[in-house]
């Protein structure tokens, strides 16, 4: 086996420098007698080394696989991931040999309390086989849905090609025929969403299955645990109880605007609101129809789409204008292979997984961010987001790499939230053109 690179040996420097974690109760931990912790920790740096080269091995499996659909390629990275599971249960069975929980060093301790939980890899080899297969198809199944348009010109089967993205959702956005957005929220759910009812339930029983192997009572005390917090699921509670009030004005609100375009036959004046009406595959974001639920519709509309078309903004221009924002903070620039090894639009000669997201390959800095962009607003905040992400992957860049993930899983995610607050710096592109330009234009947005 070769020598860890010298970076990961930096990495392993971090272990007598990071800052202890403080967190609440967990489940009965799993442990041995061994209570060398020199050795442990010489273990720890060798077990960060190998991981590190096998998750580099499965991430580059998936991202071939999600930016090239085929067979091949599914095949290579399920093998990936099995390959990985089978170093998760090597590394379990070492680390779980040690009395972890004694250690002086908190470095060492959280590094093994942190691979202590096996996840799925403590299935059997069948069923983890199964599992990884059945993800992999229900991902290619999202990813190669396409459905008929409302109305049929050619009634041929060359007629029956929209995506999800881009061309489901902008039918989702930007159609105000109710029987055209009930078509595709109905045809899109029989082709993406029907065929995996039968490999969805069999991955729930594998979850709950690989759950209470692990000690869990079902596969969301395992996603909770990760959050290091015994009250999660009782102060969420409270929270809901909290929000409700103002969530059913809002409710009633949205409820009435839509009931005043499309009549009180297709939107009930009370009760659930049709959710095909939402401008969003999954009614999760409201946006879509801000022409609609504006308060104040003659006010201008914080939406920049048109602005970004009339100065012939490129889909690079988008990523260059996020980096432009994160590097007025502080926070450091894309590097080189971001820019050459990214997919950033949608390509025409294969089937990709349109879905943006980010991804880190554990190795140097090669970051990149996947997404069929489209030069409109709301692509605009995604690429934000996304480069968010991004960001957290080069700041935690030199930490071990059970480390190089969000503090808990709302970190990464709570960006997403934050970056809805930056229409006042997509605000700046109308205000800056041309005038703007002259003095900074885009920086205008963010002081």
């Amino acid at each position: 086996m070769a020598p860890p690179p010298r970076w990961t040996w930096l990495a392993c420097l971090v272990l007598a420098a990071a800052t202890p974690v403080v967190r609440g109760a967990a489940r009965q931990p799993v442990e041995g007698d061994l209570e060398d912790e020199d050795l442990a920790k010489m273990y720890a740096c060798y077990a960060n080394y190998l991981i590190t080269e096998m998750w580099n091995k499965v991430v580059v499996a998936d991202w071939n696989y999600a930016n090239n659909i085929t067979d091949y390629n599914k095949k290579k990275s399920v093998e990936a991931t099995l390959e990985s599971q089978q170093l998760d249960l090597d590394v379990w069975q070492n680390i779980t040999k040690y009395r972890w929980t004694k250690f002086e060093d908190p470095v060492t301790r959280r590094i093994f309390e942190k691979l202590s939980v096996l996840g799925t890899a403590i299935l059997s080899s069948e069923k983890k086989t199964e599992l990884v297969n059945i993800i992999a198809n229900m991902q290619e199944n999202h990813a190669s849905g396409k459905i008929c348009p409302y109305v049929r010109k050619t009634n041929t089967p060359e007629e029956c090609n929209l995506s999800l993205e881009p061309e489901i959702k902008n039918i989702l956005m930007n159609s105000r025929n109710y029987s055209e957005l009930l078509h595709v929220w109905n045809e899109w759910r029989k082709v993406a969403g029907k065929p995996m009812k039968k490999n969805y339930l069999r991955y729930v029983e594998l979850l709950n299955e690989a759950a209470r192997l692990n000690g869990f009572q079902d596969a969301s005390g395992m996603w909770q645990d990760v959050y290091e917090y015994e009250a999660l699921e009782s102060n969420m509670a409270r929270l809901w109880e909290q929000l409700l009030p103002l969530y059913q004005e809002l409710h009633a609100y949205v409820r009435s605007k839509l009931r005043a375009i499309y009549g009180p036959d297709k939107v009930p004046e009370d009760g659930p609101i049709p959710a095909h009406l939402l401008g969003h595959i999954h009614s999760q974001d409201w946006s879509g129809i801000t022409e609609i639920t504006r308060p104040y519709p003659n006010k201008q509309a914080i939406d920049v789409t048109n602005a970004m078309k009339a100065r012939n903004m490129t889909v690079l221009d988008m990523f260059k204008m996020s980096e432009e924002f994160f590097t007025s903070m502080g926070l450091p620039p894309m590097p080189k292979t971001f820019w050459e090894r990214s997919v950033l639009t949608k390509p025409t000669d294969r089937k990709i997984v349109c879905h943006a997201s980010a991804w880190d390959f554990f190795i140097g800095k090669d970051v990149r961010i996947k997404q069929c962009t489209q030069v409109q607003m709301d692509d605009l905040l995604v690429v934000h987001h996304e480069m968010g992400h991004v960001e957290y992957f080069l700041k935690y860049a030199k930490q071990p790499v059970v480390f190089r993930t969000g503090a808990n899983p709302g970190f990464h995610e709570a960006n997403r939230r934050y970056n809805r607050s930056l229409r006042g710096h997509t605000e700046a592109l109308e205000s800056s053109w041309p005038a703007g330009r002259q003095n900074g234009g885009r920086r205008n947005g963010h002081q």
